[in-house]
């Protein structure tokens, strides 16, 4: 970096050989063989009684290879095809940042503009937060999903925009200053529709199809801001339960924008990866803003950009952005030095696209690739799993809780090992090593770890390029009597909610709203967890509980007090 003249002529060298071979990583027509092995991959979800993919490759601009597998509706039976319409949940993000930039391009926004500006409702924290926070998820606005299922709101009913500012805007307190940290936050996303809606006079749907969608010919895809719009080609959202029963996971009151809510194929989508070499919308500037990383106070280089996430895999420089809203999941990947990308949309919530689309860049970039050793053992564990004496497993058996707030339960069952999360299915654990197991359903493993005694103590959660640790928690011993003491009434102002906290059937429970109730596990002394949520109790000089305050993830420090009824 330092030496310019020298580092300027390596990648001169660099560049012209990218460009002699970047033509020929993958043939402009992909014959049977690379096209059987492609569907290989799919083959789970090549059938008429299953939901599954739509999967385009692209090369220098142009699909050279698309596929559909599996059904987009299965109460008629209708295919998946490269034409079906998906629900691409996060991977929309993009978009709305687009939308940003280029408001800001036509001169009627900054970065660093306070949001108050635009969203004067928001209450006055002793920091500004601003438009560059909030794209960059440096914003430390409590993520607006997890408010509402802290609150017991109902994703399945219909809000507008403007409920959502309202619900943040009675949030006292951030996660933390501007800046600070990097959390990533839906309210953030948002917020910026909001904002474009407030300076454009358009809603985001409105000015991204103006702006975006019909400059690039991008005619099947649109912002879901009108619950009510006829959408040919949909495709339908599933989950499947612990027996294999297909069940319909979709949200179709749900239509906000900003954090999600974008329908598209994946013929479409070529239009918008092809965008970022010809330039067509928003220009050279553009580009280079919608992936200019994002950085903390601290002064540390984020991999986040604008809706757009910075990466690796096997050497290869990535941009990417993943997508997962009810049964729906997504996955675009684009590798610009070799002008290549992947696009999986996906309508079954146990796919995991990235995985897929890992595999399409194994098979087809085979020789650019770096080995992975951890994921290489992941992937033969995938075909043969690591031969373990079951009897290892009683060691891993047991409650860990995350630093996020998410309780993790380990059982073994018929010699094998499952974790569940409270209010999900259990999932298998398949081994890699003896202390590290694959997560199949989901792009992750988890490993057990052990304390100089050999004793395991410790759990971390190895997902999305993150490590995420949580400790083994073996609950104090309480009595009837100390267990009651901490039954009663919270009342939270930022949430206008009440969690009641019973005693039934000698445990804790929490009843939130009309939501099912929430068995809550005592972790330590005046703390607790109940499903994705931890909590610890607040006491008077006295000793008597007076509140607590909650943690959730993407949700901090949220306080409720005890009240009498």
């Amino acid at each position: 970096m330092k030496k310019a003249t020298y580092a300027f002529s390596i990648l001169l060298i660099i560049i012209c050989t990218v460009a002699a071979y970047a033509n020929t990583l993958v043939h402009k027509e992909i014959d049977e063989s690379l096209k059987a092995k492609i569907d290989k991959i799919f083959a789970e979800w090549d059938n008429p009684e299953t939901p599954g993919c739509a999967l385009a490759v692209i090369q220098d601009g142009e699909i050279v290879y698309k596929r559909g597998y599996g059904i987009a509706n299965l109460d008629y039976n209708i295919p998946i095809t490269s034409k079906t319409e998906f629900d691409i949940g996060s991977t929309s993000k993009q978009f709305t940042a687009a939308c940003i930039a280029l408001l800001i391009a036509e001169g009627k926004l900054s970065l660093d503009d306070d949001i108050r500006t635009y969203i004067p409702e928001l209450p006055e924290y002793e920091s500004s937060i601003t438009v560059r926070h909030l794209l960059h998820h440096t914003s430390g606005v409590r993520d607006y999903l997890t408010l509402m299922g802290l609150s017991g709101m109902e994703a399945h009913n219909v809000y507008s925009d403007q409920d959502i500012v309202d619900l943040l805007a009675h949030q006292k307190n951030l996660n933390f200053a501007p800046g600070k940290e990097y959390l990533y936050s839906n309210s953030g996303y948002i917020l910026l529709a909001v904002i474009v809606k407030r300076v454009s006079g358009m809603s985001m749907g409105e000015y991204a199809n103006k702006h975006i969608f019909e400059p690039l010919g991008m005619t099947n895809t649109f912002v879901y801001e009108d619950r009510t719009r006829i959408i040919k080609n949909r495709a339908i959202g599933y989950s499947k339960d612990d027996k294999g029963v297909f069940h319909v996971d979709h949200f179709f009151n749900f239509d906000l924008a900003g954090d999600g809510q974008i329908y598209t194929t994946v013929e479409d989508l070529l239009l918008w990866d092809r965008n970022f070499y010809d330039l067509k919308v928003g220009g050279k500037n553009f580009i280079s803003l919608m992936l200019t990383q994002g950085s903390l106070n601290s002064g540390k280089t984020l991999d986040y950009a604008l809706g757009l996430m910075h990466g690796k895999y096997k050497g290869l420089k990535t941009v990417h952005h993943g997508g997962a809203w009810g049964g729906f999941r997504a996955q675009m990947i684009r590798i610009s030095d070799h002008k290549f990308s992947v696009v999986v949309l996906s309508n079954l919530g146990s796919i995991s696209p990235t995985k897929l689309a890992h595999k399409v860049i194994d098979l087809l970039l085979a020789d650019h690739i770096q080995p992975d050793k951890e994921k290489k053992e992941a992937e033969k564990s995938q075909e043969k799993p690591a031969t373990i004496d079951p009897a290892v497993y009683d060691a891993y058996v047991g409650k860990y809780q995350l630093e996020m707030g998410l309780l993790i339960t380990i059982t073994k069952e018929d010699n094998r090992l499952w974790a569940k999360v409270a209010g999900q299915q259990k999932i298998e654990l398949f081994p890699i090593s003896e202390a590290t197991f694959d997560i199949k359903v989901v792009d992750a493993q988890v490993s057990f770890h052990k304390d100089d005694k050999g004793k395991v103590t410790k759990i971390v959660l190895h997902q999305g390029g993150q490590d995420m640790p949580g400790k083994k928690i073996e609950a104090p011993p309480l009595t009837q009597e100390q267990l009651a003491e901490y039954a009663g009434n919270y009342y939270s102002d930022e949430l206008l909610v009440t969690y009641k906290l019973v005693m039934e059937e000698d445990k804790l429970f929490a009843y939130v709203r009309k939501q099912p109730r929430i068995e809550i596990e005592i972790t330590e002394k005046d703390k607790f967890s109940g499903a994705m949520f931890r909590a610890t109790i607040e006491r008077a000089e006295d000793g008597e509980v007076i509140g607590f305050s909650l943690d959730a993830g993407r949700v901090k420090n949220l306080k409720f007090k005890k009240i009498e009824k």
